[in-house]
Parts: structure tokens; sequence; C-alpha cells
């Protein structure tokens, strides 16, 4: 017994050495890391005293976009229109304003456009709204409007709406 007792004290005294060396995870790191943590204020000033500023980026030359404007939008959708076919003028007047609170009040679930044109020498607006193929589903649509909306509107031809003179 003797024997054996004598035979494991070295491997155990080996294993105690190996113990005390630093190692990544320990507590000291001082052997393994030069840098009291990797956090260390004194080396973060040094690395970033030392870094450069990088190149500034080239600007590329800028081209000049179209400029489009929901007037241009509305106007190039009822040109585009078949002429046969119907729309719901929802109001009409020389001022803007009553012509976009009318508008505003429509369902979304059509297309509308506030357009702008020349009546006799005088600015004049339209609010149109949707695109129908017929004068019945134009009249079925008009019959769903707000009760509000449905005083003033009427049914016209997208080729009444297309000759108007728009600015």
């Amino acid at each position: 017994m003797k024997l054996k007792l004598v035979s494991i004290l070295p491997a155990l005294s080996i294993l105690a050495a190996c113990t005390s060396v630093n190692v990544p995870n320990s507590e000291t790191k001082e052997w393994i890391y030069p840098v009291k943590s990797p956090y260390d204020q004194e080396l973060y000033e040094t690395y970033h005293s030392e870094a450069k500023e990088l190149p500034k980026f080239v600007k590329t030359a800028e081209v000049p976009q179209p400029q489009v404007s929901a007037k241009n939008v509305d106007v190039a959708w009822v040109k585009q229109q078949n002429p046969t076919g119907t729309t719901i003028l929802i109001a009409s007047n020389e001022q803007p304003l009553p012509v976009s609170m009318s508008l505003m009040d429509t369902p979304k679930d059509q297309r509308s456009a506030a357009l702008k044109y020349d009546q006799n020498g005088k600015p004049h607006y339209s609010g149109i709204y949707g695109s129908y193929t017929d004068k019945e589903s134009a009249e079925l649509a008009l019959n769903k409007l707000p009760d509000n909306l449905k005083s003033n509107a009427k049914v016209v031809n997208w080729s009444d709406m297309q000759q108007l003179h728009y600015e």
C-alpha cells in the first residue's frame, strides 16, 4: 500500500502544478494577457490614437430626376382611359377646396382624381371617381356613394373628360 501511495503523490503534485498555471478563463490573466482586462482604457486609447481616418467617399455626379406631380399623373390617367367608358363626376367648382373635400369623402376602393382645367378663360376644378366600362356599372357605384356625394354626382363619359384643356 505504501508503494502505491508513493507513486500517486508525484502524479498529484503534477496535477496541482497544472492548475496553478494562468489560463484564459482564470481570474488572473496577467501571464496570458499583458493588459489588465480586455477593456483596458489605456489600451483603448492607444489603438484609437493610432487609428487613421477613413477616406471620404467620392460623390458621384447627381443625375437630375424628372419631377412627377400628382397633377400630371392624374391627367395621364384620364387620357389613358377608354373614351367609350364612364366615370363619376363627384364635384365641379371654380375653387379647388370643395372638390378636394368631396373626393376625401369617396370610398377608397376606386381611383379618384382632382383635375384643374381652363373653362372660359378661368381655372375650374373637377373631381372624378372610378373607371367603368358601361353606364350601368357606374350608376351602381354612384348609388353606393355616401348621401352627401350623391346629390351633386353624375355619370359622365371619359371622352367628355378627355376633351377638357388641362393646365
